[in-house]
């Protein structure tokens, strides 16, 4: 016969813990993939970005090295940029005279490599000639794709990643 206290010991005292664990495991376990694929995620972005800077660097540097001819115009700026592998369509590169100024690089008139411009900038300096290098590269995210679909179109990322720079030629 069943006393008070066995009673009391079964109804409160200590249960059957077998299970707990794998029980935890299987309700944790997809939180810690989401967060786990998140990163991986954001790191690739990340990756892609610092490449695809690296492109538009790329034909920065040949800026630098040979300055912007005339008669082969965008052409090799735009094939050291793509050389890369990294980027996604057809990157863009274009000349143009400018100052600088309080916001950035104001443009003036002028065709580039001809020595003709503006007279001078507002603050009495000669304009500069300047090229601007452009590049996009298209991404795909594991997160957006729709594996985890339950997250719409809140999530928002930068598809296409793009990459500009301008730099003083002469």
């Amino acid at each position: 016969m069943a006393t008070a206290g066995t009673l009391f010991k079964n109804l409160f005292g200590r249960r059957e813990e077998s299970g707990t664990a794998a029980l935890e495991f299987a309700l944790g376990l997809p939180f810690m993939a989401l967060l786990f694929v998140g990163m991986v995620d954001l790191g690739y972005l990340m990756y892609q970005a610092t490449q695809l800077n690296s492109a538009v660097e790329a034909g920065a540097f040949y800026v630098l090295k040979n300055k912007w001819i005339p008669s082969t115009g965008a052409t090799p700026i735009v094939n050291a940029v793509s050389q890369t592998g990294t980027v996604t369509g057809t990157p863009t590169a274009s000349c143009f005279y400018g100052c600088p100024g309080a916001t950035g690089i104001v443009s003036q008139a002028g065709v580039c490599g001809s020595g003709s411009s503006t007279p001078t900038c507002s603050n009495g300096y000669a304009p500069g000639q300047y090229v601007k290098i452009d590049a996009r590269l298209s991404t795909t995210t594991l997160i957006d794709s729709g594996i985890f679909g339950f997250f719409g179109k809140s999530l928002v990322l930068p598809n296409p990643l793009t990459a500009t720079t301008t730099i003083r030629s002469e």
